[in-house]
């Protein structure tokens, strides 16, 4: 019984499918019997899973480039920098690094600030001086 259930519903959504196309096709004014070749009809709500593929030509080559491939930024000199690091070098871990060791040198600063001397600190700071001065100056009172 769950087999006739299960072969019954592939049928019907596939068929779905193909009724969206041809009502996709009517509707663009192409023969719905050649609907299933154009391929912008294939790729859209009730089929999502649909090839598309986008390419760029290089017209001096003669050959396809990928997508992201020598656009102006492609060329600088950073952009140069950054595609030779990162072939012998993991630069995003490294940046990563650099981010949690800013982060934690504010936290340590934050908690480094400065405290004000109390008035307990100043007189011993002045009696500890005194003391010092006292010491050096001891074979004088000899």
């Amino acid at each position: 019984m769950s087999r006739s259930s299960a072969s019954s519903t592939g049928p019907s959504s596939s068929s779905t499918a193909a009724a969206d196309i041809y009502a996709a096709a009517v509707a663009q004014g192409i023969d719905p019997a050649l609907a299933h070749l154009d391929p912008s009809l294939l790729a859209g709500p009730s089929n999502p899973g649909a090839f598309t593929y986008t390419a760029k030509f290089n017209a001096r080559t003669g050959a396809f480039a990928k997508t992201d491939a020598r656009d102006p930024s492609h060329l600088s000199e950073f952009e140069r920098a950054k595609r030779m690091s990162e072939f012998y070098f993991d630069v995003n871990a490294w940046e990563r690094e650099v981010e949690m060791r800013k982060l934690q040198e504010a936290q340590e600063e934050e908690s480094r600030k400065r405290k004000r001397p109390t008035k307990k600190d100043i007189e011993r700071f002045k009696e500890k001086k005194k003391q010092k001065k006292l010491a050096k100056t001891a074979w004088l009172r000899t």
